[in-house]
């Protein structure tokens, strides 16, 4: 079952956040924390018998869903927990009609387990139905993302290149987001 997180959890979360990513794949610990209070950031929770197996925080503009960071606790990974928690935001909110996630390209990665990690989140995520946007140069604080988009319409890479901004809205100035189309 899928719950929304308090505020006040926000720290508990980014406890999670700074050991299921990178450093650089996160955002300052203060920001989050003024993000998360001003309703920028979302957190939920994915819970089974009465125990949170998985977080996911997003950021959310009319009917279109941002998917900032999702992890499975280290204890639950591989059963389908994060499967099991997108369908269900899916059924939650049907309204939404875009759903969009970053995960960081393979370039990123400095060790061989770290790419086929990669590799694999981005099968996870296809499995799902979401598809690799690869017409989309994407980068965000110097890391390099893959878009990954599932969506109700067709989106054309340029009013993706829009969405994004807009979602970030005033949290990102633009030297630290840069988007490029290849035609």
């Amino acid at each position: 079952m899928i719950k929304k997180l308090e505020s006040q959890r926000a720290k508990e979360v980014y406890s999670f956040m700074e050991k299921d990513f990178k450093e650089d794949e996160i955002p300052e610990e203060e920001d989050f924390y003024a993000y998360v209070k001003d309703g920028s950031l979302i957190l939920y929770a994915y819970e089974e018998e009465n125990r949170e197996k998985a977080y996911m925080v997003w950021i959310q503009k009319n009917n279109i869903v941002l998917i900032t960071h999702l992890a499975v606790k280290e204890e639950y990974r591989s059963s389908g927990i994060g499967s099991k928690m997108i369908k269900e935001m899916e059924e939650t909110f049907p309204q939404v009609k875009q759903w969009i996630v970053e995960a960081e390209t393979e370039k990123e990665a400095k060790m061989e387990d770290e790419r086929k990690n990669i590799q694999r989140r981005f099968r996870f995520y296809e499995r799902l139905g979401f598809q690799k946007q690869e017409t989309i140069d994407y980068v965000l604080y110097g890391v390099s993302y893959y878009l990954f988009v599932k969506s109700k319409e067709k989106i054309e890479p340029e009013e993706l290149a829009k969405t994004m901004r807009e979602l970030y809205g005033n949290h990102i100035s633009e030297n630290k987001m840069q988007i490029k189309i290849d035609k």
